[in-house]
């Protein structure tokens, strides 16, 4: 007969540990797709503007890789643009990693807006919040459905006690 008070505590460990990343996942997929769809939606019905780069921040990332930690250097572009209501908005746009692809202070874009929150932008003609937004929720997804296969394995494990 083997000792299950051994075992038990450590498979339950493991049980909500990935049940954890069972919602987690799941989280991250409805975040993903709610920006996704709230992308889709500006696009097709935001307000077109010219903004205006006033500046470029730049942000250290700190990255982990096999060759050793790095610190990677990300740009984003602050916009500025008059709201169809006369209010004065500035707004992060997308972040860029190549410092040559960034446009500078001055540089004009054209984006498109929600009405009712302003600082939500898309960019005019382009795909990639959208796209990023069903990347995201994939991941999710994918975190989930792995998760949730330990989960029931080990639940499984747990309930005929082995």
């Amino acid at each position: 007969m083997t000792n299950r008070n051994s075992q038990s505590p450590m498979s339950w460990l493991f049980l909500s540990v990935t049940l954890l990343f069972m919602f987690a996942g799941l989280a991250l997929s409805f975040w993903s797709a709610s920006k996704a769809i709230d992308a889709k939606r500006v696009a097709a019905e935001g307000v077109p503007v010219t903004a205006e780069i006033v500046r470029v921040e730049e942000e250290e990332r700190h990255i982990n890789r096999d060759d050793g930690p790095r610190i990677e250097i990300v740009y984003y572009e602050v916009a500025s643009f008059t709201s169809a209501d006369g209010r004065k908005i500035e707004t992060r746009l997308w972040v860029k990693h190549d410092p040559k692809t960034v446009l500078k202070p001055g540089d004009k874009v054209d984006i498109l807006y929600d009405f009712e929150n302003p600082e939500q932008v898309v960019e005019a003609g382009g795909k990639r919040e959208f796209q990023q937004g069903v990347i995201g929720a994939v991941f999710g997804l994918l975190v989930s459905a792995v998760a949730a296969f330990l989960a029931y394995r080990s639940l499984s494990s747990l309930l005929s006690g082995g």
